[in-house]
């Protein structure tokens, strides 16, 4: 698949854990400090923490057992997060979402011509939106995430939980960078139900943008409209979605980037 951005065309080419042994429960509060933790043993441990939650939960996902993430929140987080739970229906709705994996610059006109055109080459995977980043993660309440593969970003009240195979951390929302922008996109795939069609090329041009009639197989491709989320931190995040329908793009970021500590003056 292929891809275009804004101001001109960027075409892309899309290029064992262990079962759960027993429940834990984590109730999770936003302030304070730690008043009870016990040590991590089997049978079912329940582990009362307040405000440093992350840090046991991350021990118990990491040790491939399940893990309860109750939360408590007032004030302006509580507000945010109940924003972004009330638009995730709207975005587990959009026809297609992708995280781009990898993408580079075509070198030549010639590797151009055989890409539809492109000026850059990307490699996709599909991306499923969820309440919860883990079927090992239970809580009170819907913790949005993205899921795709083996990796996954959810959104808690209080910071991201981030998978990557078996490996889990946490991102503090003070380093959140997020931002979101329009591109064209020469799909070669199956086209979005809900997504725009802004014009047509074909998978081998000439110089003009026609099509190289030296190849009898040359099929014509939709150029289509879609909205790219970048998610990013200091700390080497590095996130960029493809939605099919620009406008929840939109949202998602700006909905990220209204987080209460991301505000002047947040903490």
């Amino acid at each position: 698949m292929r891809v275009g951005a804004p101001g001109g065309r960027r075409d892309i080419q899309e290029a064992p854990s262990k079962p759960p042994k027993g429940p834990r429960s984590l109730r999770a509060y936003t302030s304070a400090v730690v008043t009870s933790t016990q040590t991590v043993n089997w049978p079912p441990l329940i582990v009362l923490v307040i405000g440093s939650a992350a840090t046991v939960t991350l021990a118990v996902l990491r040790a491939g057992h399940k893990v309860r993430i109750d939360y408590e929140v007032d004030g302006s987080l509580a507000d945010w997060h109940a924003r972004l739970r009330s638009a995730w229906p709207q975005v587990a709705q959009v026809g297609a979402i992708w995280r781009v994996v990898q993408q580079g610059k075509t070198q030549n006109f010639h590797h151009q011509k055989i890409n539809a055109g492109a000026d850059h080459i990307v490699s996709r995977d599909r991306v499923s939106v969820t309440s919860s980043p883990h079927g090992r993660v239970v809580s009170n309440t819907d913790l949005p995430t993205f899921r795709s593969g083996k990796h996954s970003l959810a959104f808690l009240p209080d910071r991201i939980l981030m998978r990557s195979a078996s490996k889990w951390c946490e991102l503090d929302y003070r380093d959140l960078h997020a931002t979101c922008h329009t591109l064209q996109f020469v799909e070669s795939g199956g086209v979005p139900r809900d997504s725009d069609r802004v014009g047509t090329t074909w998978q081998y041009v000439n110089k003009s943008g026609g099509p190289d009639r030296r190849f009898t197989n040359n099929r014509q491709l939709p150029v289509m409209l879609y909205g790219e989320v970048e998610l990013t931190t200091p700390t080497g995040l590095r996130w960029m979605l493809q939605l099919s329908r620009p406008d929840t793009a939109s949202v998602v970021a700006d909905t990220l980037q209204a987080h209460p500590s991301l505000a002047p003056g947040g903490h």
